[in-house]
């Protein structure tokens, strides 16, 4: 199997419909990629023996610079794809603490920029009953702010990951679409799916405590978060998680 490190990066078009009615079930023959549309599913448009492996890399924290010096830069600026090209991450950045001249050196390097919240708040409850209002003031103030001292345009600030990955279900969608963002990595799962849209109804596990949306967004992408396996056997959305309880 081909070994590829990408970052997933959407050239989604502005959402001429934010929002309708409950999405229905999709259909593959009309749900069509050229159409910025795809149905959740496993299957992909390769063989098996075809497809590389895809391995995302996403952060999620002020940009700081004891951050990029130790983290960062030693692990996407030393690695390069099978092609000889440097490999791609993306950025999800929040304000506290942020030195947007790092943002802004991401961005020129070609690196995926995206929206962290404002606050970055630690309590769950804040981001799992956040009032779309609320939820478009974290985002779309932060892409704002990005835009402005980061000196990035806007609209190259296409995606969104929310703090502890508590959605509020059609709530958070529905603020993203509204503040012209093309997609979310928010959303963790078991199964092994591939990027898609909220044209239709998802078929991505919605684990206990979690609010997922239910409401058709045309051209609205999830980059799903495939579940990893911890040290002791649990399962993790991030590496963090993976390793909470070592002492490493």
């Amino acid at each position: 199997m081909k070994l590829t490190i990408v970052a997933f990066l959407i050239l989604g078009t502005f959402l001429q419909k934010v929002q309708s009615d409950d999405a229905g079930k999709c259909d593959t023959s009309t749900c069509l990629i050229e159409n910025n549309c795809r149905c959740s599913m496993l299957e992909g448009p390769l063989t098996l023996e075809e497809t590389p492996q895809l391995i995302v890399l996403a952060f999620a924290s002020a940009a700081k610079e004891d951050i990029y010096q130790k983290i960062w830069s030693p692990l996407v600026m030393a690695r390069k794809n099978p092609d000889g090209e440097f490999i791609s991450a993306n950025f999800y950045i929040n304000h506290e603490y942020s030195d947007y001249q790092i943002v802004h050196d991401l961005a020129v390097n070609g690196f995926e920029i995206g929206v962290h919240s404002v606050t970055n708040t630690v309590d769950q409850e804040y981001w799992r009953n956040a009032t779309e209002e609320l939820l478009e003031q974290e985002f779309g103030d932060q892409r704002k702010i990005m835009a402005k001292f980061a000196n990035i345009p806007a609209d190259k600030i296409r995606g969104t990951l929310t703090p502890q990955l508590q959605l509020n279900g059609d709530s958070s969608t529905t603020a993203f679409a509204k503040q012209g963002f093309t997609y979310d990595n928010s959303w963790p799962s078991k199964t092994h799916l591939y990027p898609y849209t909220l044209d239709y109804a998802s078929g991505q596990d919605c684990t206990l405590g979690t609010k997922c949306p239910t409401q058709s967004y045309p051209g609205f992408w999830v980059a799903p978060i495939i579940d990893l396996q911890g040290q002791d056997g649990d399962v993790c959305a991030t590496i963090f998680g993976c390793f909470r309880n070592s002492s490493e």
